[in-house]
């Protein structure tokens, strides 16, 4: 089982680094006044643009540096409000773009995350660092971790309900142990693992990234 695991965690390493935004988690340490929490799925991805030690790449009119990678991706699901955010109640989509830096040696790092997002008809931006270490550790049955933390801030841009404030969280990522998917269990520190439902794979049948979101005020 824990060969089936290494393996199929190696397999999602590609899957998670054409993400943009990861599942966001609570803050204890902050005094809320409001807080919106959902849960997104990735529906889009583009491939990233990998930067390798044999030299830069130009990307649209840019030349970029060595060792980063650059992904977009597009996730939607539902927001449900409460306190001073309780206007950030209903369907949610967020498209974002990352910039990863990538050590030959020692794998991902943490790199910067760029998006914007639309609830209803709120529109507003975000801006985070995207940490995906644990995808190259060996702290998950010897192999790389299925999930990637992330923090940062967010603000509306449009309408009367202009506010900000901060996110956190954690991105969870699909793996299979004898032919069955599972993601890890946010709500149990990621102690223990949840199987995927049916709504959890796309039309293809392939499994879904998942965003565990928070935002606060």
């Amino acid at each position: 089982m824990k060969r089936n695991l290494k393996r199929s965690l190696r397999w999602m390493i590609g899957l998670l680094v054409a993400s943009g935004v990861l599942v966001l988690s609570p803050v204890t340490t902050l005094a809320q006044t409001g807080v919106a929490q959902g849960v997104l799925y990735e529906v889009l991805e583009a491939p990233p643009a990998e930067f390798t030690p044999s030299g830069a790449r130009i990307m649209p009119g840019v030349i970029l540096p060595i060792g980063i990678r650059l992904a977009q991706a597009t996730e939607t699901g539902t927001l449900q409000g409460s306190g001073t955010l309780e206007f950030l109640t209903g369907s949610v989509t967020v498209q974002a773009q990352s910039r990863v830096p990538v050590d030959p040696d020692t794998g991902f790092g943490t790199g910067q995350v760029d998006g914007k997002f639309f609830v209803n008809t709120v529109s507003g931006k975000l801006k985070g660092q995207l940490d995906l270490s644990p995808l190259t550790s060996t702290n998950c049955a010897g192999g790389p971790c299925p999930y990637a933390p992330i923090t940062g801030s967010w603000s509306t841009v449009n309408g009367a309900q202009k506010t900000s404030g901060l996110f956190s969280g954690i991105f969870l990522i699909p793996f299979q142990v004898s032919g069955v998917w599972y993601y890890l269990d946010p709500s149990t520190g990621l102690t223990t693992t949840t199987p995927l439902q049916p709504n959890e794979f796309d039309k293809n049948g392939s499994p879904l990234i998942k965003l565990h979101v928070t935002l606060f005020q």
